[in-house]
């Protein structure tokens, strides 16, 4: 029991201590929730992950970033500014995502 306990202090403190020296913005990203260390923002998704997001955009705006693991997801919650944002940079969404660890093999280029 007593090691249940030191271990959730550690687990806190690490979060506060990491909270902290995370960066908030880096100026490129759209504004979004606070993220939990190694899952990010994957429970603030829950069971419907649609109404949840639509519940997020009321606080962040219509223009949001998610932390979903490693992945940096962008989330567009309003039609006019879902079709600004594909007509104007729809190459770089159409880009297909390659892991980082698929990119390091060297059949990578042939595949």
């Amino acid at each position: 029991m007593q090691l249940l306990i030191v271990l959730s202090l550690a687990f806190l403190a690490a979060c506060l201590v990491y909270s902290r020296w995370q960066p908030r913005s880096n100026g490129k990203s759209p504004p979004g929730p606070p993220r939990l260390p190694i899952i990010r923002n994957m429970l603030q998704l829950g069971r419907n992950p649609d109404k949840s997001l639509a519940r997020l955009s009321k606080t962040y705006g219509p223009l949001m970033s998610l932390k979903l693991g490693n992945q940096l997801a962008t989330v567009v919650s309003s039609p006019e500014l879902a079709k600004e944002v594909l007509h104007k940079q729809g190459l770089v969404f159409a880009k297909a995502f390659t892991p980082f660890g698929a990119e390091k093999l060297p059949r990578h280029a042939s595949s």
